[in-house]
């Protein structure tokens, strides 16, 4: 058994029913799951598009890093992702932020590639923070403790969305 934190994000379609999904999908797939807060977050990188709501789910697995990215991914066409752009718009994306203490770079298929920790989750404060809400101790492999790197991203606009659920 291994834990995971899991991001939750989507700016796209109905975004109530896609975390709705997200919720019930990552209740089955990990042990003793725990859900943050949604936040509203301006996007980054591509700016031309609504905000996303985002979120982290911490629970526990026993399936392996592969086959726990595949069914995120099968997660994703439940909720009808379309594939628009790198950092564009999305009804539903869920990233495995990071797997127990594993640090990895592997190919899963040629259109998926499983780097653990996500390699740039210390740079978003919409996984810093939802992520530190449910654990604020948290510590990875190769990054260290995450609230030191949040300082650094309270300039990216984030606010607790008061009317959304997970």
């Amino acid at each position: 058994m291994a834990w995971v934190a899991v991001g939750i994000g989507a700016n796209m379609g109905d975004l109530q029913a896609s975390f709705h999904l997200a919720r019930r999908e990552l209740s089955t797939l990990l042990g003793e799951p725990r859900f943050s807060q949604v936040y509203r977050t301006a996007p980054l990188y591509d700016l031309d598009q609504p905000d996303f709501w985002n979120a982290v789910a911490l629970g526990q697995t026993e399936l392996s890093p592969r086959d726990l990215l595949l069914r995120l991914k099968q997660i994703e066409q439940q909720a009808q992702r379309l594939h628009r752009r790198v950092n564009g718009p999305r009804e539903l994306d869920l990233d495995l932020l990071a797997y127990g203490s594993l640090a990895l770079r592997q190919d899963v298929r040629q259109d998926y590639q499983l780097r653990l920790p996500h390699p740039r989750l210390h740079e978003r404060r919409f996984v810093l923070e939802p992520w530190l809400e449910l654990d604020p101790t948290a510590s990875i492999p190769v990054v260290g403790e995450l609230a030191p790197h949040l300082e650094a991203c309270l300039d990216q606009r984030l606010e607790r969305h008061p009317d959304a659920t997970l």
